[in-house]
């Protein structure tokens, strides 16, 4: 059996985002979720996740520049690649 993933659910809709919360929840996986950008870009550099599933039209900030501050954000403050 493999170990759980640590997964963070970035997406404003509640129905979709419950679906993909409870699914892989009852597969094993801790996971958390945010309902806008801003919420999804703290909650992202404050923890660690090892995947992030993101939607791209969000409200407060949209998926596409939520990833590229990630991305800068990662090398920044862990001094990797992004």
């Amino acid at each position: 059996m493999t170990a759980p993933l640590k997964i963070l659910v970035v997406e404003d809709n509640p129905d979709l985002a419950a679906n993909l919360v409870d699914y892989l929840a009852a597969r094993g996986h801790l996971v958390d979720a945010a309902g806008d950008g801003l919420t999804g870009l703290h909650l992202a550099s404050t923890q660690n996740f090892d995947v992030i599933l993101l939607d791209l039209i969000l409200p407060n900030m949209d998926g596409m520049t939520l990833c590229r501050r990630l991305r800068v954000w990662v090398v920044l403050q862990r001094g990797l690649d992004a």
